[in-house]
């Protein structure tokens, strides 16, 4: 079922779960008290894009191959048997998926 409530829309009903359709009502009673309290038409709550300076450049870096010798890259697959992947991924400095891969590629050899 969706509220609607002064320009904004609420989904009262969520999963079946009566905790968070309690949650989801108070949410709906507090946000139009505060817009019958200032009134100030349409509502409208948009992401835009972060402007062009701001942006996020992506890095490609160099494979694991490149980045440690093949006695550390051995070193990273014995180290998942007593961390976790993201432990691992954190210790030296790459991605929880590139370790997986890693692996992957360690236990078929």
């Amino acid at each position: 079922m969706l509220a609607r409530a002064g320009g904004v829309d609420l989904l009262t009903h969520y999963s079946n779960r009566l905790d968070v359709l309690a949650d989801l009502r108070e949410v709906q009673r507090q946000l139009e008290r505060a817009q019958s309290a200032t009134d100030v038409g349409s509502h409208s709550v948009r992401s835009l894009p972060p402007p062009p300076g701001e942006r996020k450049q992506w890095v490609k870096r160099p494979p694991l191959t490149e980045q440690f010798t093949p006695d550390e890259l051995a070193q990273i697959v014995r180290d998942t048997k007593d961390m976790t992947q993201a432990v691992v991924a954190e210790k030296y400095g790459v991605s929880v998926v590139s370790v997986w891969r890693l692996v992957k590629k360690y236990k078929r050899k």
